[in-house]
């Protein structure tokens, strides 16, 4: 099950990196982008960011989950990834809100 779950992770992890390369070269325009933004070259320059930041931490996420089974680590450790995570989604939140009409 751990097996499946790191697999998923590191899938994850590369969708977000492609969907932020997509951003920051502007091809995302047609496809991932809402016609609601007032200025689109920020808007992609954020969403790039945010989307690799993504990829980075699910990335780090198996990284440390073989570091606690390995190494015996303290497990409720992994729960500082969930405040990680929450706290890119408000700030992507936070960031998004002036590019919208």
């Amino acid at each position: 099950m751990l097996i499946f779950l790191n697999i998923i992770l590191l899938i994850l992890s590369g969708v977000c990196f492609l969907v932020g390369y997509a951003f920051l070269t502007n091809k995302a325009e047609d496809i991932l982008m809402s016609k609601k933004v007032t200025d689109k070259e920020g808007y992609t320059k954020q969403q790039g960011k945010i989307s690799i930041l993504s990829g980075i931490i699910f990335l780090l996420v198996p990284v440390s989950l073989y570091f606690v089974e390995n190494f015996n680590l303290n497990k409720e450790l992994l729960y500082l990834w969930i405040i990680v995570i929450a706290g890119v989604v408000m700030l992507n939140a936070v960031k998004v809100r002036r590019y919208f009409k």
